[in-house]
């Protein structure tokens, strides 16, 4: 980023000025930050620091749209509702709520108007009295199947990296897509599932990944890491075994397992340490050795075809894990198995 906002600011000093303005907007980052605050860039740039801007009256304004709005689309359960909705009170209760926060009054309006009765929706989150967005995903997720594919759907979301599709998401979870979006319906004013599913899901606020990893905060709605990784190693782990009998590891799921599944294993015992559920460690002994013997040729093809520093990655995470490993008690088999996959994986490398 400090990069492309040194081109923006070459590109408009000097004699070639542009012939449009660029607005950028970012969070406080503390290296933009310090690229803005340089003074040889004052004289191209004007700072609006939003941090200091009162939002109230705007998110006044965009909450009497959007009331007025979900009123008129649910008019059959909202006729006994006399307007204005919400009364000037409970406008004012929901205004203190969101403070200067348009993430709180965009995912207040997403969850309100994602209910089949909206008032009573909104009656909830009057009557939950605590400011901020927690109670409000609190309210979501209690609405939620809570089943075992809706943790483990949700879990994924909170953990990967990068946003993936429905489609992405059954293939790796061995779900069908039908079934992923049938879990995310419950919980849909606080992620976006899209209406095509080769599309990507994305948060509508990335402090839900902070209030389902926080314990304290999100309680029997908690996404616990590192057992996180653990399972969507397995998950790797399984895909890979089964894939159809090929050459190479093709495709978006296969690509993403055949990377990572050493890199979730390695994340899980660095976020937990040495603690390994036995069950866990048992399933991954057992995905490993049918890896490394009915998939052998096609890891081995696969492996040819990436790039050296791909390769040396690969590497690096099954090393890492093998030595965190070592400090467990019920994985000597699973150490074993490391170092039968970091020999397999050095005479690709460094042949």
């Amino acid at each position: 980023m400090a990069a492309f906002i040194d081109v923006l600011i070459n590109a408009s000093s000097g004699k070639s000025h542009l012939p449009f303005r660029i607005l950028l907007t970012s969070r406080v980052e503390e290296h933009i930050r310090k690229r803005f605050d340089d003074p040889a860039t004052q004289s191209t740039l004007y700072h609006l620091d939003l941090a200091n801007y009162d939002a109230r009256l705007d998110i006044q304004v965009y909450f009497e749209k959007q009331f007025n709005h979900i009123y008129d689309q649910n008019l059959r359960m909202m006729q006994r509702i006399s307007k204005p909705w919400p009364s000037s009170k409970d406008l004012t209760v929901l205004l203190n709520k969101a403070g200067s926060s348009f993430a709180f009054a965009t995912t207040l309006i997403q969850f309100v108007g994602g209910y089949p009765k909206p008032h009573k929706a909104l009656q909830k989150l009057l009557e939950s009295g605590v400011n901020g967005l927690d109670p409000l995903y609190e309210q979501v997720l209690s609405s939620a199947s809570g089943t075992a594919d809706f943790h483990q759907i949700l879990g994924t979301i909170i953990i990967l990296e990068d946003n993936k599709s429905i489609t992405f998401l059954g293939s790796l979870l061995h779900l069908q897509n039908e079934d992923v979006v049938c879990e995310l319906l419950g919980v849909q004013s606080i992620i976006n599932v899209p209406g095509n599913d080769d599309e990507l899901i994305m948060l509508y606020h990335t402090s839900l990944r902070d209030f389902l990893t926080i314990k304290s905060r999100s309680k029997e709605y908690f996404i616990d890491p590192p057992l996180q990784h653990f399972h969507l190693a397995i998950h790797c782990l399984k895909h890979l075994v089964e894939y159809p009998s090929k050459d190479f590891f093709e495709g978006d799921v296969a690509n993403y397992a055949f990377f990572n599944w050493s890199h979730h294993i390695f994340s899980g015992l660095q976020m937990q340490g040495s603690r390994v559920d036995e069950r866990i460690a048992t399933s991954l002994v057992t995905l490993i050795k049918n890896l490394l013997t009915s998939q052998g040729k096609t890891w081995n093809n696969t492996m040819l075809t990436i790039k050296h520093d791909e390769k040396a990655q690969i590497l690096s995470y099954v090393r890492d894990g093998k030595i965190l490993f070592q400090k467990s008690i019920v994985t000597k088999n699973l150490t074993k198995l490391f170092q039968q996959v970091i020999d397999f994986c050095e005479v690709r490398v460094y042949n």
